[in-house]
């Protein structure tokens, strides 16, 4: 054996990736996995192969095992270390390159570096954390365009719904179908001082006149006239009528202003005439004379005045309507509730505005058909009860010309009075004042019953009870002076 030993080589500079990789390990014992922190397992893995992959691995190119470092030991030979020897103590294969010995201080923990990597272990370790990290971050990028593409479809859902509402607000639900016509009844439409299309329209809407507000302003438009303009006032028209004809009525031949006359119903001639001056300026002396003519207005039979003819309600005159015409209006309207009540007869038509006349003065409307009854019982021929006297302090008054129903016994005795009903059986003369529809409707419908009085013992709830004798009846009249009583304001 040579004692010489030859200068061992220079170490030469540490590999770097792009260095070639030393194709054979040399180790002191079995090889070692790679890991990807840098570092080695501890224990031993499946032997390699020939070409350097582990059996029953996947057979994809693996990194050479890094060869073991060379140690200095003490007591070593020379041979031992020969780097021209073609084989190690233990057998394997040498490396193409020797090692460079190194002391590692961190053997006597167990811990082995890797000397081919191109990164110390801690930066290996940063490698691995950084490489971990940023799988990480792909992950959560992944799931996050995963969750948010739902939000996103469902804001532009959102955003879309709200544009489909906003425009059918806008547009509104489609107009309604015009009507077809012809009308239907009688309405008399006020349009009031400062008020324009829009809000004619909306009003002639409420009142079932046009279908929509939309094809009143579009009709308005085809009317054939140099001014469009609706001018306040009032208009006959009728519901369910075309746009385009409630246009044409309103505009240049209709909203003339009128006159307004509204009368109470039980008012007298003279109260009466005394509304038609103050709404109209007509003469109060013009209508008193017509008043005497009543057969000026179709009146044939007994009647000498207009008294009962003139029926309550609200009027609209055009300015230019003279005295004759305004009467006529109000006795057309009495003529005509007594022909469809089925009374046609002229002088049944006067003694059934009598009773009707009594009747609005007498009673609340919901006794209407009680009293008339009882007045028909009292009229009938052979009344031993009454023998034939309506006893109303109703007509009394109205021959004294006051309202009041308050008399003396004096004026109950007054046969001087005409319309003493104490005095004079029957009927008036003529009727007391203006009676409504209802009125009218139960003198010609009367109940049949077997009373002959009644009395109205509370006048603020219109309470009135109803007696076949007239000892019953004083039983009344006993309550309704305690009334009075315990109410002298109201009585006096």
């Amino acid at each position: 054996m040579n004692d010489t030993h030859p200068e061992p080589p220079a170490r030469e500079p540490r590999r770097r990736a792009e260095d070639p990789a030393p194709t054979e390990a040399v180790g002191d014992g079995p090889p070692f996995r790679r890991l990807r922190s840098g570092r080695r397992r501890s224990e031993p893995t499946a032997p390699f192969d020939a070409e350097g992959v582990s059996a029953g691995t996947d057979p994809a190119p693996r990194q050479p095992a890094a060869p073991a470092p060379r140690q200095e030991h003490r007591g070593a030979t020379a041979e031992s270390h020969d780097p021209g020897h073609p084989e190690s103590h233990d057998g394997s294969a040498a490396a193409d390159v020797d090692a460079p010995a190194e002391e590692h201080v961190g053997e006597s923990t167990g811990e082995h570096y890797d000397e081919y990597t191109d990164v110390e272990p801690d930066e290996a370790e940063l490698y691995a954390e950084e490489t971990a990290a940023a799988g990480t971050i792909r992950k959560q990028r992944r799931r996050r365009r995963t969750s948010v593409t739902p939000v996103v479809v469902g804001v532009f859902f959102i955003f879309f719904s709200a544009i489909v509402l906003f425009l059918q607000t806008l547009l509104g639900p489609g107009e309604p179908e015009d009507f077809a016509g012809p009308g239907e009844g009688e309405v008399t439409f006020t349009v009031e001082p400062g008020w324009g299309p829009i809000q004619i329209g909306d009003k002639l809407v409420e009142e079932e006149i046009v279908a929509s507000r939309t094809l009143f302003l579009a009709a308005i438009q085809e009317v054939e006239a140099e001014n469009r303009e609706i001018h306040p006032g009032e208009y006959q028209l009728q519901r369910r009528m075309p746009a385009l004809e409630v246009a044409q009525s309103m505009i240049g031949t209709g909203g003339e202003k009128v006159h307004y006359v509204a009368l109470r119903q039980n008012m007298r001639t003279g109260a009466v005439f005394e509304e038609i001056n103050k709404a109209t300026g007509l003469d109060v002396a013009e209508l008193e004379a017509l008043n005497e003519q009543p057969e000026a207005f179709g009146i044939t039979g007994p009647a000498t005045t207009l008294e009962g003819y003139l029926h309550p309600g609200e009027y609209r005159f055009p300015l230019e309507t003279d005295a004759q015409g305004v009467l006529q209006l109000l006795v057309d309207a009495t003529l005509e509730e007594l022909t469809s009540q089925g009374v046609s007869d002229p002088e049944e038509q006067y003694r059934v505005l009598k009773i009707a006349s009594i009747l609005q003065a007498e009673a609340r409307p919901k006794d209407y058909p009680v009293v008339a009854g009882a007045i028909e019982n009292r009229l009938r021929p052979g009344n031993t009860e009454t023998n034939g006297l309506l006893q109303v302090d109703s007509s009394v008054i109205y021959g004294l010309g006051r309202y009041s129903l308050q008399f003396t016994e004096a004026e109950k005795n007054d046969a001087d009075n005409a319309y003493n009903t104490y005095v004079h059986p029957g009927l008036p003369p003529t009727p007391i004042g203006s009676p409504a529809n209802s009125a009218i409707e139960a003198a010609i419908n009367p109940e049949e019953n077997d009373f002959y009085y009644w009395v109205t013992v509370d006048t603020t709830t219109g309470e009135t009870k109803f007696a076949s004798t007239y000892a019953e009846h004083r039983v009344y009249q006993e309550e309704f002076r305690q009334w009075c009583a315990a109410n002298p304001d109201i009585c006096k």
